[in-house]
C-alpha cells in the first residue's frame, strides 16, 4: 500500500462513508496521513439494541464527526445524521439525544468549513429535535456564503434575523416545525431558490411562497392548511401531496398543467 500514490488512496477514501474512513485511520497510517485531502463528510449512524431492550446509537456520532472534520483542509460537502428505524417504543429510545441541530454542537464546526462549503444535509433523531427550537438556519446563513443546498430533517426552525443567502438554489426541509412567519421569513433571504421541498412540515396554516426565480416545488404538509398562495413566475413543476385546502392561489404562468395534486382525505369544498 506504501508504494500506492497518494491520489489513488484519496479515490479510495472518497468512496466510503466517513464512519468507515475514521476506522481506515485507525488502521492504517498512511490512511491517516491522507484524509484530510478529502472534500466530503457522510456520516451516519444507526440504532443498535443494548441491555434491557433499550437502544443506543451505533457510533459516538459527535465525537467522530468533530474528530474528522478537525484536519480536514476543504471542506465542500457536508452529510451528517442518523438513519430511522421504524416500530421502535418511545421507551426505548427517549433517552437519545444527539442534538445535531443544537447551536452549540454546530457553532463547534461549522465555521471552520464554512468558506468552501456548498452542500450541507443535516439529519436529527425524530422526536426529541422537535422539542426545542434550532437556530441551525441562522447559523447556516451567517457563515455559509457559498452554500448551494441545504437539507434539514427534524428540528424546530427559528428564521429570525436571517442572512441573504444568494448562492442557495436547492432547500429540502424534512419533518420540521415552521410557522408562515418564518416562512415569510425564508422566502426573503434565498431570492435565487429554485428548487424546494417542504415535506410533512408542522406549523404551516397559511403559507405563503413568493419566490422569483423557483422552478420546482414539492410540498407536503401534517397540519391542515387554511389556504395556500405561489407567485413563483418561473415555476414549471408542483408537487402537492397529503393537503387539505380551503382556498389555493398561484400565480405560475409557466406551469400550465405540468403539476399533481394528491389528497386521500375528504373533498375540498
Amino acid at each position: 500500500m506504501e508504494k500506492l500514490p497518494e491520489a489513488l488512496l484519496i479515490d479510495i477514501l472518497s468512496r466510503l462513508d466517513s464512519a468507515n474512513v475514521a476506522r481506515c485511520r485507525v488502521a492504517s497510517k498512511i490512511f491517516d496521513n491522507v484524509y484530510p485531502q478529502l472534500r466530503c463528510i457522510n456520516l451516519k449512524c444507526t440504532l443498535k439494541p443494548s441491555i434491557n431492550s433499550r437502544y443506543r446509537l451505533s457510533i459516538p456520532i459527535k465525537k467522530v464527526f468533530l474528530n474528522l472534520i478537525s484536519n480536514m483542509k476543504v471542506v465542500e460537502s457536508v452529510c451528517i445524521g442518523i438513519d430511522e428505524i421504524r416500530g421502535i417504543w418511545f421507551s426505548d429510545i427517549k433517552h437519545i439525544n444527539p442534538n445535531l441541530t443544537h447551536g452549540d454542537f454546530i457553532k463547534e464546526w461549522l465555521p471552520k468549513v464554512s468558506e468552501n462549503l456548498k452542500s450541507l444535509s443535516i439529519t436529527d433523531f425524530w422526536e426529541q429535535s422537535l422539542w426545542w427550537p434550532s437556530n441551525v438556519l441562522q447559523l447556516v446563513s451567517a457563515y455559509c456564503h457559498k452554500l448551494v443546498e441545504l437539507r434539514v430533517k427534524h428540528a424546530w426552525l427559528s428564521a429570525d434575523h436571517l442572512n441573504p443567502m444568494p448562492m442557495l438554489t436547492s432547500l429540502t426541509l424534512v419533518s420540521v416545525t415552521l410557522d408562515d412567519d418564518r416562512l415569510t421569513e425564508l422566502n426573503k433571504c434565498v431570492p435565487n431558490l429554485q428548487v424546494l421541498n417542504l415535506l410533512g412540515v408542522k406549523g404551516l396554516q397559511n403559507p405563503k411562497i413568493h419566490l422569483l426565480n423557483l422552478k420546482s416545488c414539492h410540498l407536503s404538509a401534517a397540519d391542515v392548511l387554511q389556504s395556500m398562495s405561489l407567485i413563483t413566475p418561473k415555476l414549471v413543476t408542483l408537487r402537492l401531496k397529503g393537503i387539505s385546502l380551503s382556498a389555493l392561489y398561484v400565480e405560475a404562468p409557466m406551469l400550465s398543467q405540468s403539476w399533481s395534486y394528491e389528497w386521500n382525505g375528504p373533498q375540498m369544498e
